[in-house]
This record gives structure tokens, sequence and C-alpha cells, in this order.
């Protein structure tokens, strides 16, 4: 059985086979919320000092990273804009810690570390070969989305200036 541990994802890859035939999209739903969760709580706290816009796009890019991974393995939803190969023996879980993980310490590389700490956290429970095909997915998924985003303009600096007709900010 699975649980979670500091914000970890830990599971069986038996567990991963049943919950795709009962709800495919269940691990994503599961994976989405501990993100979010441990952005609030969690001893890392992502994107605290950031502005919102910014904030909001990061976690955006984490959640359709993880979307996509999910997604390539179990293919219950369209793609939202990556999908690579997959294998049966694939871990939903590697592949959302993955994800989760590659696309955080492109975002966050100061908090690479305990990144780091709770990927190893998701991934001891996860048998050796089912991990290693999750984590590459995740890991493709998520530097597919990272490439996507990487000219989106979130780190232009536009000047603000000053006005005092409608719609002048």
């Amino acid at each position: 059985a699975g649980a979670v541990s500091q914000g970890g994802i830990v599971g069986s890859a038996k567990r991963h086979r049943r919950r795709r035939r009962r709800n495919p999209g269940r691990a994503h739903h599961r994976a989405a919320f501990l993100v979010e969760r441990d952005q609030r709580t969690g001893p890392h706290r992502v994107g605290q000092a950031e502005a919102p816009p910014l904030a909001a796009r990061n976690m955006a890019i984490v959640h359709v990273a993880i979307f996509d991974a999910v997604n390539s393995i179990d293919k219950s939803h369209q793609k939202y804009a990556a999908s690579v190969g997959s294998s049966k023996t694939a871990s939903l879980d590697a592949a959302v810690a993955a994800a989760a993980f590659h696309t955080l310490s492109a975002l966050f590389p100061a908090r690479q570390a305990a990144f780091t700490t709770l990927l190893n956290q998701s991934l001891a429970s996860i048998p050796a070969k089912n991990a290693r095909d999750g984590v590459r997915i995740g890991k493709e998924i998520a530097e597919k989305i990272l490439q996507k985003r990487r000219h989106d303009g979130a780190s232009a600096v536009v000047p603000y200036v000053a006005g005092d007709l409608p719609g002048d900010w």
C-alpha cells in the first residue's frame, strides 16, 4: 500500500494497474493535490517569493507536465502539450514524481536539494524497473513542456508608464 511521506508520492506498481482500470485520471488528481498542498505547507514552499502571475504560470507548467506524464502512460485523455512513448511496466507515481521534480528543479533551481529528497522518497517503494520507466517518461515530458514555455515572454520586463486616460495602466 502507498502512503504520503513529507510530500513524496509513494506506491506500488500493482496498485497503479488496479487504479488505472478503475479510474485512470485518479493518479493525476492525487499528485496535483499533493503538489498544491506542499506548495502551501511543505518545507520547500515553492513560489513563496514570486509575484502571483509568475507563480501561477510556474505551477501551471508543473501541472501540465504531471497531466501529460500520466496521460502518456494511461492514455485516458487527449494530451495537453506533449506525449512520449510508454511501456506497460511504467509506474504512474514515478512518472508524476519525475515530471514534478524536473519542472520544479528547472523553475526553482535553488530548491533542487529539497526536490531531490522528495523524489527519492517518492521512488523508494516502487520496483526499480517500474520506477525507471516512469522516471524516463516524466523527465521527457517535463523537458518538452519546459521547452515549449522557454520563450513565452514570462521573464519580459514591461516598464510602467503612468497615464490618465481610460485603459492606461
